[in-house]
């Protein structure tokens, strides 16, 4: 009973992590870019760094098939965080990523949306967590 409830927490710490660094990330890409940009590289390195600590704890506690798909979500943020820190060094401030780089951002939002699913699917299983849904 223990191991799941230990399980059950990490797995909501990592996926609470991930709404946080997801509403920063899509801050970026929607709203004109900060002026100086270092500041928000370093906020959105502290969010994709604590994504990677909290997987290192899934890793350990298993099932290696969520620990498979929670290292490839912290992978795609790490993606995630190269192409902002990309397009972030290349700006001059005042534009919006979205405007330059829609596709980009439309083709990552998708692949965390399909990794999520995976991530609570996989969950779920781990920790038995099948409820029936209200009425």
């Amino acid at each position: 009973m223990r191991h799941r409830e230990v399980r059950r927490d990490v797995y909501v710490r990592f996926l609470n992590q991930l709404l946080d660094a997801h509403h920063f990330i899509d801050q970026l890409w929607m709203e004109p870019l900060p002026s100086p940009v270092e500041p928000a590289l370093r906020q959105l390195t502290e969010h994709v760094d604590q994504l990677w600590k909290t997987m290192h704890i899934i890793e350990l506690e298993g099932p290696p098939d969520v620990a498979e798909v929670a290292r490839s979500m912290a992978g795609l943020a790490y993606e995630e965080w190269d192409a902002l820190k990309e397009y972030l060094e290349g700006s001059h401030g005042g534009e919006e990523l979205h405007i330059r780089a829609s596709g980009d951002w439309a083709q990552f939002v998708r692949r965390r949306a399909e990794k999520k699913e995976q991530l609570v699917e996989r969950a779920r299983r781990a920790v038995g967590g099948h409820l029936t849904a209200p009425d």
